[in-house]
Order: structure tokens, then C-alpha cells, then sequence
């Protein structure tokens, strides 16, 4: 027989719990109004230091990922984004910025290395980046029109090598 200590632990516990998953589903992103806003691209990129893979200019349509390797489902990730430039023929310009908000560039350059990615690599080591655009929540993806508005945001880790999740894309490149 259970003791009453125990059993109020587990209600207190369980109550808990539920209060906390109800947070999390109903308290919404900040990033969330985002979309429909333009942003300043230039002064993206000019912040952003540039760690690995080959340093593009992204110009047309562009994907940012906001990562950290402290974060799991971020890793999980990463080999579908390098994979997804190559996976289809897109309708536009496309282009891939992973941005990560770790602080020290070497652990990320062995990381690049180790898994062979080619994709463009960048670091905000003091997230002002995510921070200015309010992404508190890691990965978070953006996808920006060649006008600079934000038209798409995942707030959750993809397999972008999906083809629901390139149909998605691609179907915002051709709104």
C-alpha cells in the first residue's frame, strides 16, 4: 500500500507536469509575428560571422536556421538542411544560412567537419540576431522572400528532406 506522502507527491507531481505542457502548447513563440514583416538582410548577414561551409551572398530566396549544438533536435536536423539544396530543382534562387547561437566557432568548425556539411555556416555568439527578431525557441526557421519578408516559420525540427516540408517551400516560392 502506497503511503498518503507518496500518493500527494505523485498528484502534486502530475499537476505540475500538466501546467507546464499546457504552457508550452499555448504560450506562442515570440518570433510568431514575424511573418509578413521585412527584415534587414544585409545587416543580417553583415553581423553573422561566418564559421564554415562556403560564405554565399543569399540573394533570392533564402532559409535561415536558427540552431545550437547544445540542442538536440537542432543536431537531429541538420543533415536533412544540408541535404535539402540539392534534394529538388527549386522554382527561384534558393539559398541555406544556418545560424548558430553557440559561442565558440572551433567546436562548430570539427562539427561541419566531421559531418561533411556544405552549407553556409554562421555564428551570433551573443545572439543579437535571434534576440532582435524575438526567436527564443532553437531550431526556428525562417524562409524570406527575395523582398525580405518573412513568408514561412518552423518553430520545430524538421526533416526538410520531406517532401510535404520542400512542397511547403516551394510552394511559397511561387505565391
Amino acid at each position: 500500500m502506497r503511503s498518503p506522502n507518496r500518493v500527494i507527491g505523485l498528484l502534486v507531481a502530475l499537476v505540475a507536469g500538466l501546467f507546464l505542457l499546457l504552457a508550452v502548447v499555448t504560450v506562442p513563440p515570440a518570433a510568431k509575428g514575424l511573418i509578413g514583416e521585412k527584415i534587414d538582410r544585409n545587416a543580417l548577414l553583415s553581423t553573422a560571422q561566418h564559421f564554415a561551409g562556403p560564405q554565399q551572398t543569399h540573394d533570392g530566396w533564402l532559409l535561415i536556421n536558427f540552431w545550437a549544438s547544445w540542442c538536440p533536435p537542432c543536431r537531429a536536423e541538420m543533415p536533412q538542411l544540408n541535404a535539402l539544396m540539392t534534394a529538388r530543382t527549386w522554382p527561384a534562387p534558393f539559398s541555406l544560412l544556418t545560424l548558430s547561437q553557440d559561442q565558440v566557432p572551433e567546436t562548430l568548425q570539427a562539427y561541419w567537419k566531421k559531418n561533411d556539411f556544405t552549407m553556409d555556416g554562421r555564428i551570433d555568439p551573443e545572439q543579437t540576431l535571434s534576440q532582435s527578431l524575438g526567436i527564443d525557441t532553437f531550431p526556428t526557421t525562417l524562409l524570406i522572400a527575395p523582398d525580405n519578408t518573412v513568408r514561412w516559420i518552423g518553430f520545430t525540427a524538421e526533416d526538410w528532406t520531406n517532401l510535404d516540408v520542400m512542397a511547403r517551400i516551394a510552394k511559397e516560392m511561387n505565391q
